[in-house]
């Protein structure tokens, strides 16, 4: 949702920004994909409808962990429509050796996954997933946020939609073949491309993607020492 990038707004307010929600995310309708959907295609054209609703040439891009991943995936297919990108922490499944986490293997698994999102999340389990998904007492500086996203969690009608997304991209336990991009790919990616990484994320390491992110012709990488897979939580000014 992207109340979790609430505290980063202050610093663009002398942009116009546009905060999107991917479709059966947050606050927006059903969207309930198949398991073979193509994820690359779809990105990019939630990307370039959403740009050509609003009338809008061409955006700067920030996005965070499965925003970053369909970031990359617009950054390819739409070269016109995306001018610089910034990735906030591991993007999604999009790099080689991303590891899904348990509960998210569970989420993938058909029928499941719908039926435990279904189901509000207790106080004590909300703290524990958010504290090993997000990094340890990361929400801990932002207890406005830190409700909202609870608020969000009790909000279960887009069980199907948030399950299909994982269906779609984790199979029998591993990423499916097909949604991480490959070191060629990547070197496609021409974009100016910025790198915020925590040192402690729990999806993949900066180290761990060291080839990944070699292979970005023109990225910039800053490591956050201490911070998990959100790193702005917690250094906000950095």
């Amino acid at each position: 949702a992207q109340v979790l990038a609430a505290p980063l707004m202050p610093y663009l307010d002398d942009r116009q920004v546009i905060a999107l929600d991917w479709p059966g995310h947050g606050l927006s309708g059903a969207c309930v994909l198949p398991p073979n959907q193509d994820m690359r295609a779809h990105a990019s054209t939630v990307v370039d409808s959403l740009l050509n609703t609003l009338d809008v040439a061409s955006v700067d891009m920030v996005g965070h962990s499965m925003g970053a991943q369909f970031m990359l995936y617009a950054a390819l297919d739409l070269p016109d429509r995306v001018r610089r990108i910034a990735l906030l922490g591991a993007p999604g499944a999009a790099f080689e050796g991303i590891r899904p986490l348990p509960a998210m293997k569970l989420l993938a698994i058909p029928k499941l996954g719908s039926l435990l999102l279904s189901r509000p999340m207790s106080q004590r389990a909300f703290d524990k997933f958010n504290d090993l998904a997000l990094g340890s007492g990361a929400l801990e500086p932002h207890p406005t946020v830190r409700y909202a996203l609870r608020l969000l969690g009790l909000r279960t009608c887009n069980a199907a939609s948030l399950a299909s997304y994982f269906c779609a991209m984790v199979k029998a336990g591993r990423v499916r073949e097909g949604v991480p991009l490959t070191e060629r790919e990547l070197g496609r990616v021409l974009q100016p491309t910025a790198l915020a990484w925590g040192d402690e994320d729990v999806f993949l390491r900066p180290l761990q993607a060291a080839r990944s992110i070699v292979a970005l012709r023109n990225a910039h990488s800053v490591r956050i020492p201490g911070s998990g897979h959100a790193p702005w939580l917690l250094s906000p000014e950095l």
